[in-house]
């Protein structure tokens, strides 16, 4: 922070002595103001003017708000009466302002500062601006004016102001405007910046009624302080252990004094706010005894981080291991788990099998990341796709394509439960990439029927099964009647070719 001699005095008319309150902007600009026009102007002033002031009559308050200089310059000046409304011809520094107008509750100025937003022709800054302010109103319009440009494109999407945004706000964005094209049902409440409620993530509770195992679950010649949980579990520990597994714990165990609330049979007690089915793996995975087998990826995901939290190295590393094994249940939470701890490996493994997802569906993880991060997934699939459909070409003419099947090209944005079904381009794309990403497979350059079919072939897995996922393409395919070997070979041929150049993508996280 800024000493008091670095700070600056704003310009006319916020530099006169004879103002009893002084703004600190972020960037150290000091703005004297009078309480009665921010009291008259804001409901949010008038509450403040209400709160003790500084005795003795040179002495003025200090004020530290959080928008910089030149925000909070455009703003007192719209709030201030005889002067000229300030010049702002930039989406984005209408955006700072608005917000700001709406932070300290400054009616006229945000209704001002929204018409001139209508004179943009820009509507996805607006969309920003509008989810920045918390304007649902504002997003909305916006919202409905992009999408009637027909620009629902990959290459439209995104811009880079986007990326103050979460993930979760431009995927909502996305459903709308897809809804929207395809003529669905959209709720008149549709909210851009607040998440469902009903998807809201948290700790995984328990099934069934906690029991805490040995050697956690009772007092013993080793045990010397308890780690009582959120939901009040109480485990009998050793604080040397936990001492020497993480220095933070440590640190936690040290601070807990003496004095500290004690249980019934006397031991000291940290509490942490964790619940006991996320806390019990973790100290299994700190103590030197077996270690939990966790399949449920939600749990394992809370296990995970909680170790990352608290620094316990060992819990860490065999939590993220198991971790790893479960990213093909959960591809695309994963991903974004991923990408916000900066696991780059993990992120572009998770990638891989989320292209493979049937339809795109909100998960809270979205909320954790920015915009940016979810259109560079959205850019991969495309490509993986655009791979799959020329590796598609060159197997099948679309002349041979049965007349009921749907041709539009897969370059939407988004599947849906229909196109899963009735279109050809992903049940190729599903089927190879799903064979590539489970095991790389042999890939003869030539084979023929003289022998017995291999058992593995090409794009990975059992052969048997393999085939099942071919015929299963082909029921959709009014095809030619061939030799069946030939079309099961450039299968494998143009398959393996679309794999391959999936795997020469570069994914960027």
């Amino acid at each position: 922070m800024a000493s008091p001699t670095e700070y600056k005095v704003a310009g006319d008319p916020f530099n006169k002595p004879n103002a009893d309150v002084i703004l600190r902007s972020l960037d150290g600009t000091h703005f004297h103001v009078h309480w009665v026009v921010l009291g008259l102007t804001s409901g949010f002033f008038e509450d403040m003017e209400k709160m003790p002031q500084p005795a003795g009559g040179s002495e003025r308050a200090i004020i530290p708000v959080q928008e910089d200089s030149a925000t909070l310059d455009a703003l007192l000046r719209f709030m201030y009466p005889g002067g000229d409304k300030p010049a702002i011809d930039d989406i984005m520094r209408i955006g700072d302002v608005l917000c700001a107008a709406v932070k300290y509750q400054v009616d006229d100025v945000v209704k001002y500062l929204k018409r001139q937003l209508s004179l943009f022709d820009d509507p996805l800054r607006v969309f920003i601006v509008g989810c920045l302010a918390d304007l649902e109103d504002v997003a909305y319009q916006a919202a409905i004016e992009w999408c009637q440009e027909n620009a629902f494109d990959l290459e439209d999407t995104y811009v880079p102001e986007m990326t103050v945004l979460p993930s979760a706000t431009y995927f909502r964005l996305l459903h709308f405007c897809d809804a929207l094209n395809r003529g669905g049902e959209i709720s008149e409440n549709y909210s851009f910046t607040r998440p469902p409620s009903v998807l809201a993530s948290s700790a995984p509770e328990p099934t069934a009624t906690f029991t805490v195992p040995s050697p956690f679950n009772r007092p013993s010649a080793h045990a010397n302080i308890i780690i009582r949980s959120n939901d009040k579990v109480d485990f009998y520990v050793n604080e040397g252990i936990l001492a020497l597994a993480s220095s933070k714990l440590e640190s936690l165990l040290h601070d807990a004094p003496d004095s500290s609330p004690r249980s019934h049979d006397g031991y000291r007690v940290l509490a942490l706010p964790e619940d006991a089915n996320i806390l019990l793996p973790l100290l299994q995975l700190t103590y030197p005894v077996v270690s939990p087998h966790i399949r449920d990826w939600e749990l394992l995901t809370h296990v995970l981080l909680t170790a990352y939290k608290y620094e316990l190295v060992r819990a860490a590393e065999l939590a993220k291991r198991a971790w790893v094994k479960e990213i093909p249940t959960e591809p695309l939470r994963s991903y974004f788990i991923a990408v916000q701890q900066g696991w780059t490996e993990e992120a572009k493994r998770a990638a891989r099998h989320a292209v493979l997802l049937p339809a795109d569906e909100y998960c809270p993880e979205m909320e954790l990341v920015p915009a940016s991060c979810y259109d560079r997934f959205l850019r991969y699939r495309q490509k993986c796709r655009r791979n799959v459909i020329s590796a598609r070409r060159a197997f099948m003419d679309d002349l041979y394509l049965h007349a009921a099947v749907d041709q539009q090209e897969v370059y939407d944005t988004f599947w849906h439960a229909h196109d899963v079904s009735t279109m050809f381009h992903y049940s190729l794309h599903a089927t190879w990439a799903r064979a590539g990403a489970t095991s790389p497979g042999v890939r003869p350059s030539q084979w023929t029927a003289a022998g017995p079919l291999p058992r593995a072939l090409g794009l990975g897995g059992e052969w048997p099964a393999h085939i099942q996922q071919l015929m299963s393409c082909l029921h959709t395919w009014n095809g030619r009647h061939g030799d069946i070997l030939e079309l099961i070979h450039n299968y494998d041929k143009y398959g393996g070719q679309a794999m391959d150049a999936v795997d020469q993508l570069a994914f960027e996280v």
